[in-house]
């Protein structure tokens, strides 16, 4: 049997001490890793980490900086944490009660969170704040299509795209609303007008194809 080789000085098998050496190379590159992640974390940090840790690094120099706390806010809400988000967005409506993003993405979150009252209140609120507010609409248009309450939807929509006639999928919304309130003429101008801007709405197809053929 082939003696097993050892070192010259210590007696220590050359395949352990090879062994070794790679040991401790590895133990000397997870080191400079570690070092350059603690060092320069956002390059391994997401996205939205990032964005929380410049907006709050932004506040911690001037709290009232309201475009960083909405940046905060909108983290916070891209990221999940609906909760944090809430809070942030409250702290600018305190200081601005009318300002729309802020009153939008808290309807947002708090329908997220199954706060489901007062993020409508939000949604309305949005919509009183600016009129045109074609997500504000959207969100809250599905919501009461949901629970049937169409004339409340027709009230809605109405002043949202007579200012905002090219939002086509609305159009179609108030077409569907006036169709089940038994408006046959209204339902189809709105169908219509949705086709006018986005001709391969299957929704507004629908409704047309519905009521050209009802007698």
């Amino acid at each position: 049997m082939a003696e097993e080789e050892h070192t010259p000085s210590s007696g220590v098998p050359a395949w352990l001490v090879a062994l070794v050496a790679v040991l401790f190379v590895a133990v000397l590159f997870t080191g400079a890793f570690l070092v350059s992640t603690i060092a320069g974390g956002d390059r391994y940090a997401s996205p939205t980490e990032r964005d929380i840790r410049e907006a709050s690094q932004t506040l911690a120099r001037d709290p009232d900086d309201l475009q960083a706390r909405l940046a905060l806010a909108y983290a916070y809400q891209q990221g999940g944490r609906f909760e944090d988000a809430v809070r942030e967005y409250d702290t600018v409506l305190n200081a601005v009660p009318d300002e729309p993003a802020a009153l939008y993405n808290k309807g947002v979150a708090l329908l997220a969170l199954g706060r489901e009252t007062e993020g409508e209140e939000a949604l309305w609120l949005t919509l009183a704040a600016r009129p045109a507010h074609v997500l504000a609409a959207k969100a809250l248009g599905v919501r009461l299509m949901e629970r049937r309450e169409w004339a409340e939807l027709a009230e809605m929509l109405l002043p949202v795209v007579e200012k905002d006639e090219k939002a086509a999928d609305l159009q179609a919304m108030l077409g569907r609303a006036y169709e089940e309130l038994g408006d046959r003429q209204r339902a189809l101008e709105r169908y219509r007008l949705a086709l006018v801007y986005d001709s391969d709405l299957s929704e507004a197809l629908e409704g047309v194809e519905r009521l050209e053929v009802t007698p």
